[in-house]
């Protein structure tokens, strides 16, 4: 399920480089092996030593999560990009001070849908890329999330105005691809057939 993707600004920066993988599958291999999953462990401060040393600003704490309601169907947003398209994007977002990955995604969840995600577990799966929002400020910042898993209400009692979907794996599948899809897929595919999930750091392009 592991996947390395780049763009053009990847590769003038010199990302994601060949240590940068390595240690983000370490985190995503602590996340899963873990019962109370943080980011204070190893792998996660040889992660910010790297970018420190890489002359990128401070990582940035994120976690999404993918959730089905009771009849399996899975909850997407779809958003406009900045070229005009259409993006699709599970829920979650950055971390605050003192949050761990569950804590952060659940509040995340909360702020977007008006509800609270159920049974969540890691996956394993880590995705991680530059935040092009940062380039503004001459520092480049990358952003690693670790995507869980859960179940949530069958009606969202605010979801502030984003545009909700709930669709089936193959409904998805169908959707038109970029680099996160094919990862998705994969993982929608192993929770919906209880399959044992195995650690993945996915780099999403610029």
């Amino acid at each position: 399920m592991s996947a390395t993707y780049a763009s053009e600004l990847d590769a003038q920066l010199g990302l994601p480089g060949q240590e940068r993988p390595a240690l983000a599958h370490a985190c995503a291999r602590e996340l899963l092996a873990s019962d109370a999953p943080s980011w204070d462990t190893p792998a996660w401060a040889a992660i910010d030593e790297l970018e420190a040393r890489a002359g990128f600003g401070p990582t940035r704490r994120a976690a999404r999560s993918l959730l089905r309601r009771s009849d399996g169907r899975w909850l997407l947003f779809r958003y406009p990009f900045n070229d005009g398209s259409w993006r699709w994007i599970i829920p979650g977002g950055g971390a605050e001070l003192g949050e761990g990955p569950i804590e952060a995604v659940t509040r995340e969840v909360l702020e977007e849908t008006g509800t609270t995600p159920r049974e969540l577990r890691h996956t394993g799966m880590l995705m991680y890329h530059l935040l092009a929002t940062s380039m503004r400020t001459g520092t480049p910042r990358l952003q690693y999330s670790p995507v869980l898993v859960g179940e949530i209400d069958d009606e969202l009692p605010d979801t502030g105005g984003r545009e909700t979907h709930w669709l089936t794996l193959e409904e998805f599948t169908a959707q038109p691809h970029r680099p996160v899809t094919d990862p998705l897929i994969s993982l929608m595919r192993l929770v919906e057939h209880d399959e044992p999930l195995e650690p993945a750091a996915i780099w999403l392009p610029a």
